[in-house]
């Protein structure tokens, strides 16, 4: 598969598949909170903010940002997302509890509108959790 239509399907996942949650985004910036943390990944991703993303990911997700990073600046030379379009289109995910093993917890994600599902991985790091992109898995 050609880097350029992984980008494209990895980025197209990710929005379809988590844009949001239906709770809301903590007022901390704790992630003590396996579903919390995942709600925070995906409204990074949406906004296409790639220092937001890194905050809740795990080092060993370096790769995979940048590529989503080298995706979004691509897509934003074309048009930047409008913040309340893709914070609206969040509330078409639905989180499910987490499912917490040890250091490591993984998270269900369903977009309702387009039927699509996704398992978020996250690794415990200290007291905090962190998405781990080279497990989650659609």
């Amino acid at each position: 598969m050609n880097r350029k239509l992984f980008l494209h399907l990895f980025l197209s996942s990710a929005l379809l598949t988590v844009i949001a949650c239906k709770s809301k985004e903590s007022k901390t910036t704790s992630n003590g909170d396996p579903k919390e943390v995942v709600t925070r990944f995906y409204k990074y991703v949406a906004l296409h903010n790639v220092a937001g993303i890194r905050s809740v990911s795990t080092s060993g997700s370096r790769q995979a940002i940048d590529m989503m990073s080298l995706a979004f600046a691509q897509a934003d030379a074309e048009e930047k997302p409008d913040e309340t379009d893709a914070l609206e289109a969040l509330k078409n995910i639905v989180l499910a509890e987490p499912q917490v093993n040890g250091d490591r917890a993984t998270v269900a994600v369903e977009d309702t509108v387009k039927k699509s599902r996704a398992v978020v991985s996250l690794v415990k790091n200290g007291s905090e959790w962190q998405v781990d992109l080279t497990k989650s898995q659609r």
